[in-house]
């Protein structure tokens, strides 16, 4: 088992999104504010692109843009263990 540097968790987020109860936009701030409360080793420049990525999905975007910036997420947060994103 991976030893994470932090972890957040988007369950309860997650869950919602599926029941259809938030649009991929309110995914997206709820993500971006769990990504500002990290702590601050580890909010990065790259961290900071990713969530003003997740703010800036609009009213138009789809879950498919919402994955789009997810995918860069898990790719950052994979780099030396550093954040554990738990959606189920």
């Amino acid at each position: 088992m991976a030893n994470w540097q932090s972890k957040i968790d988007l369950k309860d987020t997650w869950k919602a999104a599926q029941a259809g109860e938030l649009t991929a936009q309110e995914v997206g701030q709820k993500i971006a504010a769990n990504l500002k409360a990290l702590p601050p080793g580890l909010r990065d420049r790259d961290l900071r692109d990713i969530w003003e990525d997740f703010e800036a999905l609009g009213e138009q975007d789809t879950f498919d843009n919402l994955d789009n910036v997810l995918e860069d997420l898990y790719n950052w947060a994979d780099h030396d263990h550093r954040l554990w994103v738990g959606t189920f």
